[in-house]
């Protein structure tokens, strides 16, 4: 068993979505000849929006795990006004705005910054103690990729690392930078690509962009594993699309965060002016939120008024995401907006919709999730902002909701590709490449859907 040491700065009991792609590419490398060793912050500098606790006894015996401070304060109450978990006042408003542009100003790539002292540090201690041979780091935030190649030029190890969101280019990230800091975070990313053994991405769409912003960069280190589905909460079968286990309701279901960015109000707004046109649709549909709701949402929904059908829960377990995509949802819902980085960008969550074989009303600047969506023959896709077109799209669903959902019975090949147990075993490939090890991983692990 060979060890690779995983640089995450947010690592479970964390839960946001894009833990969970690290999160299984720890939990089944070892099946796959390699046993991670985890550098993370200690949890609690996390921005307390999402724990998911029993995340951590999913994996092997054999992985590490190791924690370190940063020079960043906890400041716990600051950071959930600043993420919307409590409403700011006035007076938090301008602490907020100040503290931003200073961060913005001289924290580059991003606050993680400050943890590089302490995780450089401890991070040669873990290569030298426990005989790592190789370097994987996971972003956002991109810092970590810098404290990636730090590690490897202080140590002689090679080094990949994996975009779950594209960086430079990505309108989501540095759209009110200065050009100067623009160019900083381009020479940087293109410094750490040129450095780099391996470069894993997410998406076609971003494997592309990386050929087209560095012309010189080797295409043949850009390796593709898509974000997927845990077949471990996958086992059975998903629950049958009968709505009668909901008060004869249409269940609308989304999953993971709606923080300021990711903002449902042009669905909302849609329902709204719906339920105006059609009140007796209040008593036909249900809204269920699994995950953090920013207030801001919250009001807006108790504006609309569903009759006692909205349903929030946070901080479930992936588990019970999985069970309740299964058996209570009718209808899953995506909002992906482009400054979002929709346009290269393909939620994890999209994946385990399609593992519960639910219709998918996609909502998205006609980037690649509406591609992907598209291509295998969803067709519930409209423009993010379309208030009109997501009203036609919700009124045809609640009319026609048994011949829509015949459609999304999705098949073991498509789901296949999208496997993450079978995802960790094409990374372990790509490290026993990077090392020169001849492979001897299975390509034909069971999906178990």
């Amino acid at each position: 068993m060979k060890k690779v040491l995983v640089l995450s700065p947010y690592f479970p009991p964390y839960g946001g979505g894009g833990i969970i792609r690290v999160h299984n590419f720890v939990k089944y490398l070892p099946e796959n000849g390699y046993n991670p060793v985890v550098l993370a912050l200690k949890p609690q500098y996390y921005e307390n929006l999402y724990s998911i606790k029993d995340l951590e006894r999913e994996y092997n015996d054999s992985v590490k795990v190791f924690r370190t401070p940063g020079l960043e304060p906890v400041a716990k109450e600051i950071k959930e006004k600043a993420c919307g978990v409590k409403e700011k006042s006035y007076r938090d408003k301008i602490l907020l705005s100040i503290l931003k542009k200073v961060a913005n100003t001289f924290l580059i790539p991003d606050r993680m910054i400050l943890w590089s002292p302490y995780a450089i540090k401890r991070g040669i201690e873990i290569i030298r103690e426990e005989n790592i041979e190789l370097i994987f780091s996971t972003s956002p935030p991109f810092s970590t990729h810098l404290l990636a190649r730090a590690l490897s030029k202080l140590s002689g190890l090679r080094y990949l690392v994996d975009y779950r969101d594209d960086w430079v280019g990505n309108s989501y990230f540095g759209t009110s930078y200065n050009a100067v800091r623009r160019s900083m975070e381009k020479w940087m990313e293109h410094v750490i690509l040129k450095g780099a053994s391996g470069v894993v991405t997410v998406t076609e769409e971003s494997s592309e962009l990386f050929r087209r912003k560095y012309p010189d960069l080797d295409i043949g280190k850009i390796r593709l594993i898509p974000n997927g589905f845990d077949p471990d909460y996958f086992l059975s079968r998903s629950g049958d699309s009968d709505v009668s286990r909901n008060g004869g309701r249409i269940n609308f279901v989304h999953t993971g965060s709606l923080t300021s960015k990711r903002d449902p109000i042009y669905f909302l707004t849609a329902l709204r002016d719906l339920l105006r046109e059609e009140p007796d649709y209040a008593n036909r549909i249900k809204i269920s939120f699994l995950g953090f709701v920013h207030h801001k949402h919250q009001e807006m929904i108790k504006e609309i008024g569903l009759n006692g059908s909205y349903y929030q829960r946070h901080n479930l377990a992936p588990e019970e995401v999985a069970s309740f995509l299964k058996n209570e949802a009718d209808v899953c819902l995506v909002f992906q907006r482009r400054s979002e980085g929709g346009s290269t960008a393909i939620p994890g969550k999209v994946y385990e919709y399609l593992a519960s074989r639910k219709p998918i009303l996609c909502m998205d600047d006609n980037g690649a999730t509406t591609k992907l969506l598209s291509n295998i023959g969803s067709n519930l896709n409209v423009a993010y902002d379309d208030v009109k077109s997501i009203k036609v799209q919700l009124k045809t669903i609640i009319e026609d909701y048994d011949r829509i959902a015949e459609r999304f019975d999705w098949g073991t090949p498509l789901l296949k590709r999208y496997n993450r147990r079978a995802h960790a075993g094409q990374l372990a490939k790509f490290f026993n490449e990077v090392l020169g090890v001849k492979n001897y991983v299975d390509d034909n692990i069971p999906v178990n859907v």
